[in-house]
């Protein structure tokens, strides 16, 4: 295989373009650094860097395209609290690789969250003429909440934080405990997160959806 430039990394994910030969992987260093790289069937580019915080074993960051136009989104965290918490950058479907294809970053000041996000995911609604993404995220106070893409901006947040006692081992974020993806047919959103207040077989596991298929969804 070949060797790509920069730090090891600590924590990684990948996606794939719906619409043709291209990937998008990102990986954490231990010192905090988010590499971002791009796939053109080809040839790998180191295509941007940003410190998100943390020692890589928490994933701040997250990678997701949209189904209809190709466009790629990289969500990640600011390493700040209290206010813009979030940062993303874009691609069009449209662009090649390269440092210069992707857009300025654009902070991301969620409403329901006043700590350090410290784990990302998102997920694409794979039906062919949309392009909704749903990104759901944790703080360092361990609240989850969620907003989703519509194509062009951010929006719907919860009226309330989905939770804010997300389990733990040791400590606020030690581990991986929550995850979201869309029904295929209906373009409904199902979120899971496991909570410290519950407990093995009492309310230790829960689900919240937003239905509609849209970015407005309930």
């Amino acid at each position: 295989g070949s060797t790509l430039v920069g730090a090891s990394g600590v924590s990684f994910k990948m996606e794939t373009s719906p619409t043709k030969n291209e990937a998008v992987s990102g990986y954490i260093t231990a010192a905090g650094l988010l590499q971002i790289m791009c796939f053109d069937g080809t040839t790998w580019t180191n295509d941007f860097s940003v410190t998100v915080g943390g020692t890589g074993t928490t994933k701040r960051f997250d990678i997701a395209y949209e189904t209809n136009s190709g466009d790629v989104m990289v969500l990640y965290s600011t390493n700040t609290a209290t206010t813009n918490e979030l940062a993303y950058r874009t691609k069009l479907g449209s662009s090649a690789c390269g440092a210069a294809n992707w857009s300025a970053a654009t902070n991301l000041d969620p409403i329901r969250t006043t700590g350090t996000v410290q784990w990302i995911k998102m997920a694409r609604d794979a039906r062919s003429a949309h392009n909704l993404i749903s990104a759901i995220w944790a703080d360092s106070n361990s609240d989850l909440s969620a907003m989703v893409w519509s194509g062009t901006v951010w929006g719907n947040e919860p009226t309330a934080a989905l939770a804010t006692t997300l389990e733990v081992v040791a400590a606020a974020q030690d581990i991986d405990g929550f995850d979201v993806t869309y029904e295929s047919l209906s373009g409904d959103v199902m979120i899971m997160f496991a909570l410290a207040v519950g407990a093995n077989g009492t309310n230790g596991v829960r689900y919240a959806t937003c239905t509609g298929g849209t970015s407005g969804c309930t």
